[in-house]
């Protein structure tokens, strides 16, 4: 029973990150990235397959890496900012499972995105 507030939390982080114009302006520059690599790869003389895997592989890195680092801190400035943190840390839900669940959250929007592609 201790897990049923990560999954809480998680599901909620997951559904609000889902939401937020911020994720859908990443996932627009997200699904560019196949376009850009293909552009890359034309520019490459030789071993075009090799180009195109590096390529798109470092764009997938650096965007699934940038999820994350744009997502988080506007997620929880909301938070804060709305009092959302004081009503959730009010309900019987440990500290430990509030982390572990945002954490949870933004892991599943960053396999989303990385699935699709």
């Amino acid at each position: 029973m201790m897990w049923k507030g990560v999954f809480a939390v998680g599901k909620y982080t997951a559904i609000e990150s889902f939401r937020d114009r911020v994720f859908y302006v990443l996932f627009a520059c997200f699904l560019l990235a196949v376009p850009l690599s293909k552009f890359i790869t034309e520019m490459v003389v030789v071993e075009k397959k090799m180009a195109f895997a590096s390529s798109l592989s470092a764009i997938l890195y650096f965007i699934s890496a940038f999820i994350p680092l744009v997502l988080v801190p506007v997620l929880v400035n909301r938070e804060t900012v709305g009092n959302v943190v004081l009503v959730v840390r009010s309900k019987p839900v440990r500290a430990w499972e509030y982390l572990l669940g945002k954490l949870s959250g933004f892991l599943i929007v960053i396999a989303f995105v990385v699935c699709l592609i």
